[in-house]
């Protein structure tokens, strides 16, 4: 747990680099109401590895907000994408989608970061798949690891 402000700065400091992806690998479960959501929840449905290479954290100055640029490889080509990014208290990573339909990065996703070091970023995701009506379908948990 941070202890002050200023960890929270150091913690921003340590965000804002370029990362090379190791892995961003999704994997989505189907319902079983017995289990929580997790890694551990059966049956797999999908597997998923995305095909990003790259995350460049930016920060203009302030330590725990900024801009993310997510490099893909897509059919041997290099492709940018754009999000928001938000520190919280040095163990939530707050991403910020960009939405069409308000014109702005409003499309909130967290992430609990599991290591932080001048050389090692991971962080990951676990949520429950719901449909329009309500009912849970399955879950999905997202790891993203990265070196220095």
């Amino acid at each position: 747990m941070l202890e002050s402000a200023t960890d929270v700065d150091i913690e921003g400091t340590r965000l804002a680099n370029e990362w090379t992806v190791d892995t961003v690998r999704v994997r989505e479960y189907g319902f079983n109401p017995a289990q929580p959501p997790g890694p551990l929840q059966k049956p797999l449905a999908s597997d998923t590895l995305l095909p990003v290479i790259r995350m460049r954290f930016t920060s203009n100055g302030e330590f725990e907000k900024g801009t993310l640029i997510e490099t893909s490889l897509v059919n041997g080509v290099e492709v940018e994408n754009e999000v928001k990014w938000r520190l919280d208290r040095g163990v939530i990573l707050r991403l910020y989608y960009y939405n069409v339909g308000t014109n702005s990065y409003d499309i909130e996703v967290d992430y609990s970061i599991v290591e932080l070091s001048d050389d090692k970023l991971h962080f990951e995701r676990d949520a429950n798949l719901v449909a329009p009506n309500g009912a849970q379908y399955g879950s999905v948990h997202t790891v993203k690891k990265m070196h220095r």
